[in-house]
């Protein structure tokens, strides 16, 4: 203000202008008085008149605000843009605040209708500019930049031009802008009552700066020509048929307006203004190249407008994770977020490519159905509130070796959720009746160096009780053992393994509608699969980046437990180096697969995962008509596999359907998935898919995506110069180099006893505890399988019992002829669901070099101090 301190404010701008050149600074002037001491130039950019309104403040705060964001967002964004053209500081100082109020006002109900926090904070983004011009060639200026984006022109009749006052320059700029943009709304303003017989031979609305009634005009103006109040469905003689507050309640008047009241507005593209000025510029860029002649009557404008509506809510729910409401499942929002805090893992890449999916060109699939199932996500703060409310803090982060996971599952179990979020639940329930996939998505689960795949449960629920109150129960129970497995042994085992902390670790689930089609008592998609992008070990033609993909017919658990199962390369899927005689496809094929079972709607979800799962044999399938794209016959007759289940003979399950005969785009879209996937999360990936084909169906959902880890590790080896090697192999399992290992256990396959496989699993859990907490990783050796569910086979392990191993050899069970050639080495990974190990790298160690080395490559050694054993 003028009158602040003894600096002359003249002063004050140009020395903060010296501080700061960019710095805008405005003046307040106390009274019209004030206004003949000072004026605009290099030291005060803006004068503004006091008022007593301290909306004045708002206003030239967003004014700044506006012209320094008007390039950007009418580019990025397409941002409308009002011009104001007055140079009176007492009439735009009047004028701004009340534009802003209604502004504001409109930015704030739009925000209210936003499906999730990031749309509503678009929407503030999109809301109009306002433009202050003060003579002729700002007025130009602005005009000539922003056209393209104009919403309305509020103009005074006179202002100056070239350097002098023009009483006709309102009436030859708003000509200008009728002429160039007849779509925007234009308001002529003036203190002269004869300016309102040009506005009148204008065609544009007018108010009198003299009349007491001067901000009611405004705000009338505002509302009706610039769209931001209700939509007024008018008849051509002004009568008011219907009011719409949103797009919503639009949507519902649509099919009962007036055919006439339709045209009406059509002819005068009220409908393209209305959603301009509600932030929705695709919706009114779809409708304003129509026009009312090309509709034959009402009824098709009518339909077009309905038709139009719902294109664009089904775009905008494929696009946004919406906040949960009953509102946002009623709209038809197909991913939803229930509670606060982060997504967590699996949620994220959920999301990623729920906002992806609609941008994808999948024409080259023909009818193909490309989806995400509808999905709920419930933040991660949620399970704070959950521990915190019910105390479970202190058994939960309590010593693993001291918790029985039964005991910590039945605590969790008894436990409440907070009263909102148990609200939400309700009312989710009652509006979903299909099956239920509750999956783990916490914060370090699928994280790029150390995720946490299998780690922590999945249940599947039928959710086809006819009692909501008991779904609701299942859907709770199911939610609170996730939380659960969060501290199970295995699951801190496995953190421990890592650099994490169990107390950084943050739950958050993610609800997810089953893939597949009910069959009787029964519930699964055709197949299921993983594919990943990169191939450790390809075969005849495929390289390591073509990928491969693993299926099995019905539930993706056969893929996942290490079952039988189909694998392939997505880059060259007819090449099927898995059955290489009648005789492979006779041992290898899948003979059970896994589905929902429909028929246990009153059971409660317990800590045993699969309790709610069934395994059912090949004739059923083909009873269902799921075995028919992926089935084959052996003849037992000739000898020989034919495809498809026309003939008499062994069925097998061989996906030559969608393989060979491309009944199904399965390695298209399946490569499609990895290479956004890739793009996406910046490295190799691993996903998870179901394909459902049926009479009418054929659908392609995608489940999730996660990193792959993928060292690249840069070390040569020459095998042939290494001497007094512990074990050396042909077999080997990936690439990568362990320095840090100094302690050994071995099984010695002389004196195990197979039928005691299991004993030996526990102590070797002691001695893992033992080395873990002591720091010291260890090199594990031992006949068969590690982790073998068959414990004939192998020693049955699961990762929390040897989480502290960092490399593993497999070597022969006991046999007079064993010897370490067929040994087999690997870095371990395990992951608990699967209860097999995964191997991603493997090592020949001599007793002083820790090194390993792929299948066929040479590496070069690295020297080590002398091991001890700890057994």
């Amino acid at each position: 203000m003028a009158r602040v301190g003894e600096m002359a404010v003249h002063v004050f701008g140009r020395r903060s202008k010296e501080i700061q050149p960019r710095i805008p600074v405005v003046l307040l002037a106390y009274n019209t008085r004030e206004l003949a001491l000072f004026h605009e130039g290099d030291a005060i950019d803006r004068i503004f008149v006091w008022s007593g309104d301290a909306r004045v403040l708002l206003a030239i705060i967003k004014l700044v605000e506006d012209l320094r964001n008007v390039d950007h967002d009418t580019r990025a964004g397409e941002a409308q843009v009002l011009i104001l053209v007055e140079d009176s500081p007492r009439f735009y100082s009047l004028f701004l605040p009340q534009l802003y109020s209604e502004l504001m006002k409109q930015t704030g109900s739009l925000m209210a209708g936003g499906l999730s926090l990031h749309h509503k904070l678009l929407r503030m983004r999109a809301r109009a500019k306002i433009l202050l011009a003060t003579d002729m060639e700002q007025a130009q200026e602005l005009y000539g930049r922003y056209a393209p984006f104009l919403l309305g022109v509020i103009s005074d009749a006179g202002f100056p031009s070239e350097g002098s006052h023009d009483p006709q320059a309102g009436k030859k700029f708003v000509a200008q802008v009728q002429r160039e943009s007849p779509d925007a709304a234009v308001m002529m303003q003036s203190s002269l009552p004869e300016n309102r017989k040009v506005a009148a031979k204008l065609g544009v609305e007018f108010i009198d700066k003299a009349d007491q009634s001067l901000l009611k005009g405004l705000r009338s103006f505002m509302r009706a020509s610039l769209g931001f109040g209700d939509f007024v469905f008018r008849l051509p003689d002004g009568e008011e048929v219907g009011h719409a507050q949103d797009i919503a309640e639009m949507r519902k008047l649509l099919p009962d307006v007036p055919g006439e009241s339709l045209r009406y507005h059509a002819a005068r593209h009220g409908f393209s203004k209305w959603f301009r000025a509600r932030t929705e510029f695709d919706l009114a860029a779809s409708l304003r190249p129509h026009v009312v002649t090309e509709f034959t009557d009402n009824e098709q404008l009518r339909q077009f407008l309905l038709d139009a509506l719902r294109a664009f809510e089904k775009q905008r729910r494929q696009a946004e994770v919406a906040d949960y409401s009953l509102q946002a499942l009623e709209a038809g929002s197909d991913f939803v977020r229930l509670g606060g805090g982060s997504l967590g893992g699996k949620g994220r890449s959920l999301a990623y490519f729920h906002a992806l999916l609609p941008t994808l060109n999948l024409e080259e699939f023909g009818n193909i159905e490309v989806c995400i199932p509808c999905t709920a996500v419930v933040g991660t703060k949620v399970f704070d509130e959950f521990l915190e409310s019910n105390e479970l803090g202190e058994m939960a982060y309590s010593d693993t070796s001291e918790l029985d996971d039964d005991a910590l599952a039945e605590a969790f179990l008894e436990a409440r959720f907070p009263e909102s979020i148990y609200d939400d639940l309700k009312t989710f329930v009652e509006q979903v009746e299909y099956p239920l996939a509750v999956r783990s998505s916490s914060l370090l689960e699928d994280s790029q160096h150390q995720p946490f795949a299998g780690v922590y449960e999945t249940y599947m629920l039928s959710n086809n009780h006819p009692d909501p109150k008991l779904r609701l129960q299942h859907l709770c129970d199911a939610i609170k053992l996730v939380y659960a497995s969060t501290f199970y042994r295995a699951s801190k085992a496995y953190i421990a393994a890592t650099p994490n902390r169990i107390e950084e670790e943050k739950m958050g689930v993610v609800i997810q509608e089953m893939a597949g089609l009910p069959h009787g008592d029964a519930f699964y998609p055709t197949f299921a699969g993983v594919a990943r992008s990169r191939n450790f070990y390809p075969l005849g033609d495929a390289a390591p980046e073509d990928g491969v993909v693993a299926v099995a017919l019905g539930l993706g658990k056969a893929v996942v437990e290490g079952e039988k199962m189909f694998r392939f390369s997505p880059a060259h899927p007819r090449q099927q180096f898995q059955f290489a005689s009648t005789e492979d496809y006779l041992r290898s094929s899948q003979r059970q697969f896994w589905a929902l079972d429909l028929s246990k709607q009153q059971e409660r979800p317990t800590r045993a995962a699969e309790a709610s799962l069934v395994q059912l044999d090949l004739a059923r399938a083909e009873t269902d008509r799921q075995l028919h794209p992926i089935g084959s016959v052996y003849s037992a007759e000739n000898d020989a596999i034919y495809d498809g289940l026309a003939r008499a003979g062994v069925r097998l399950v061989t996906f030559a359907g969608v393989t060979k005969q491309a009944q199904f785009p399965l390695s298209g879209l399946t490569q499609l998935f990895l290479a956004q996937a890739e793009k996406g999360m910046g490295g190799p990936v691993e996903i998870e898919f179901a394909v459902i084909i049926a009479p009418g169906v054929r659908r392609y959902a995608f489940l999730q995506a996660r990193p792959l880890v993928w060292e690249s590790v840069d070390v040569e080896v020459d095998l042939d110069s290494v001497e007094g090697a512990l074990c050396t192999s042909s077999q080997a399992l990936g690439n990568g180099v362990i320095q840090e290992i100094r302690d050994i256990i071995y099984i010695h396959p002389d004196r195990l006893d197979r039928a005691e496989t299991r004993e030996a699993a526990q102590i070797i859990e002691k001695l893992n505890r033992k080395l873990a907490r002591a720091g010291c990783p260890y090199l594990l050796i031992g006949p068969g399988r590690w982790g073998s569910s068959d414990p004939w086979l192998g020693i049955p392990v699961n990762w929390a019992q040897i989480s502290g191993a960092r490399t593993i050899i497999e070597c022969q069970l006991a046999d007079p002829s064993a010897s370490w050639q067929t040994c087999r080495s690997s870095r371990a990974r395990v992951r608990t669901s699967s209860r097999t190990l995964s191997r991603s790298a493997s090592a020949t160690l001599p007793p002083r070099t820790a090194l390993s080395t792929g299948t066929g490559s040479r590496r070069r050694s690295r020297p080590l101090k002398t091991g001890r054993c700890a057994t």
